[in-house]
């Protein structure tokens, strides 16, 4: 009796814990759809047809091949980005690449800039959208750029016995969530290619190095002739110290011009009250890039829309990263191959967390605060450093790419068998 009653024991709780692990699996699915719907409706104000998009039944897949799919998944702009150089690679292997991000800005810019590429908006992640994705799509591969977990879209992938690569990983320690995290995905993934050296134990562990450093140029090759500034992923809450950056160099060189590219679109209106006193231009859209005299006949250039910065730092001499003032040290910080790669003098903040491996090898300007900015910056424009420090970056990455290339490349025959 007591052997029985001990099992019936051991099914109880065993039946007790599946209903528990029921229960979370769904509100979190209820929470993914309401968060995610919240910020689609409210934040973004995206148009109904455009929300449909989240629910995966309601997509046209008549062009999208229904056989050798590889999906690419990036959560916002930055992960996304640096997947786009793995196409030719995938291409190249027979498979059909689609690309699939989270964040709407990350959406409208790559939806219609990639040529014969589909894009997709990530559908809420719940068993129903995942498992109409999974099946009408039928992929083989899913790379998953850095480290997003979606549980749902996981276990479908691990259904659909689709070879789950997470690319561009880097492992972390901040909290036990991340310690898990690494764990998580460590006991998921099919392979994993690091960034950076990291805990490599087993041969479905590779080191490729960071994929941004695959960042192309625009292809717009001819600098502005006067000095120009751009000041890249600015946040609202370093503005001050931006300010006074422009005030600053407007007063000492006359013929300098700014390009204001903001990190979020959120704050139109208290922007444009704080530099009322300046004379500037005033972007929206990439229609209103009509040419380039038009544009750079105001010293100030305000970039109130996604996918101009490539552009706008072929044309200058010197990037001052934005989100590197006034934010945690290891929250801070923006891709520094863009500027690189434009043979940019790269100017920094304390806070460069996110990019700290990109910054050791690069030639960069550290500053410690505004007073600091400014005296490093006049050192660097009146010593005219910038011309030097640039040319050695667009090298360096140029470097770069021919051993990231030559990787990715061992790595894909292993992958694609």
């Amino acid at each position: 009796m007591n052997i029985w009653y001990f099992l019936l024991l051991v099914i109880n709780y065993f039946y007790l814990f599946c209903k528990i692990l029921c229960f979370i699996g769904l509100l979190y699915q209820f929470g993914d759809l309401l968060y995610v719907s919240w910020k689609d409706i409210y934040v973004f104000q995206v148009s109904f047809y455009d929300y449909l998009k989240r629910f995966f039944i309601f997509y046209s897949l008549e062009n999208i091949s229904r056989k050798n799919n590889v999906l690419l998944y990036g959560v916002s702009c930055g992960e996304t980005k640096a997947l786009v150089p793995l196409i030719p690679f995938i291409q190249s292997k027979r498979y059909s690449p689609l690309l699939i991000t989270h964040t709407r800005s990350s959406y409208n810019l790559y939806s219609n800039s990639l040529d014969n590429i589909d894009t997709l908006l990530l559908p809420f992640d719940n068993l129903v959208n995942m498992i109409c994705l999974f099946t009408l799509l039928q992929p083989s591969f899913l790379f998953i750029c850095e480290r997003d977990i979606k549980s749902c879209m996981l276990l479908c992938a691990k259904l659909f016995r689709t070879k789950i690569i997470y690319i561009n990983y880097c492992e972390k320690h901040y909290s036990k969530r991340q310690l898990f995290a690494n764990y998580f995905i460590y006991a998921i993934a099919d392979h994993i290619l690091y960034q950076n050296s990291g805990s490599i134990t087993q041969y479905r562990q590779h080191i490729v190095g960071n994929l941004k450093w695959l960042a192309t140029p625009s292809t717009n090759n001819s600098k502005y002739p006067n000095l120009t500034f751009v000041i890249a992923s600015a946040n609202q809450n370093e503005f001050s110290i931006h300010y006074s950056f422009i005030r600053h160099f407007m007063k000492h060189l006359p013929h300098a011009s700014f390009i204001y590219v903001p990190r979020y679109l959120d704050w139109e209106d208290s922007l444009r009250n704080q530099i009322s006193d300046l004379s500037h231009f005033w972007i929206t859209s990439k229609e209103e890039l009509v040419s380039h005299e038009t544009i750079h006949c105001s010293k100030l250039t305000i970039v109130w829309c996604y996918g101009l910065l490539p552009y706008f730092l072929s044309k200058s001499h010197i990037c001052l990263l934005g989100n590197t003032f006034n934010v945690e040290p290891h929250k801070g910080g923006h891709n520094l191959i863009e500027p690189a790669i434009s043979s940019n003098a790269i100017i920094t903040g304390p806070s460069y967390g996110t990019c700290k491996d990109l910054a050791h090898n690069l030639r960069i300007i550290y500053c410690n605060d505004e007073t600091d900015l400014l005296y490093k910056t006049d050192s660097v424009i009146q010593n005219k450093e910038f011309v030097s420090i640039g040319k050695f970056n667009f090298q360096y990455v140029l470097n770069k790419q021919i051993n990231v290339k030559q990787k990715i490349t061992s790595c894909f025959e292993n992958i694609f068998i």
